[in-house]
């Protein structure tokens, strides 16, 4: 009976951890590792939007930069802030439906942007920052 116990209480335990392990495993990393994240309109980071980041920044010379991001369905328009006021970014969406948006930056302060999120009745532009990492 005391055999019978101890080796209950190691597969119980065994079973435990393997389950923490698939639950690690399975788990996506929160933090991102691309070349930018958002923050929101007060500039705390925003896991919310920097979520739909499918890749890193591509810097196109030295003055132009294409983001891409997830869902083409649920985003519209990218404005930019150039200094003075709000410039609309190109816009695309590639073969996996995501959009991808090419527009100018003058340097890699923080960057003011506003992005339309097609939400319901929630739909609206939504202040963000772009934040280079």
């Amino acid at each position: 009976m005391i055999k019978s116990t101890v080796s209950m209480k190691n597969a119980v335990a065994l079973f435990f951890v393997m389950l923490l392990l698939t639950l690690a495993l399975a788990t996506p990393s929160s933090a991102a590792s691309y070349n930018y994240q958002f923050l929101d309109d007060n500039e705390n980071y925003s896991a919310h939007a920097s979520s739909f980041i499918v890749g890193d920044a591509i810097f196109n010379g030295g003055s132009t930069v294409t983001i891409t991001l997830e869902d083409a369905t649920i985003l519209g328009d990218l404005l930019v802030w150039d200094g003075s006021s709000f410039v609309a970014a190109d816009r695309a969406v590639d073969g996996d439906g995501n959009v991808q948006f090419t527009f100018d930056i003058a340097n890699l302060d923080n960057l003011e942007i506003q992005l339309y999120v097609n939400a319901g009745p929630h739909s609206g532009f939504m202040t963000l920052f772009i934040e280079w990492l």
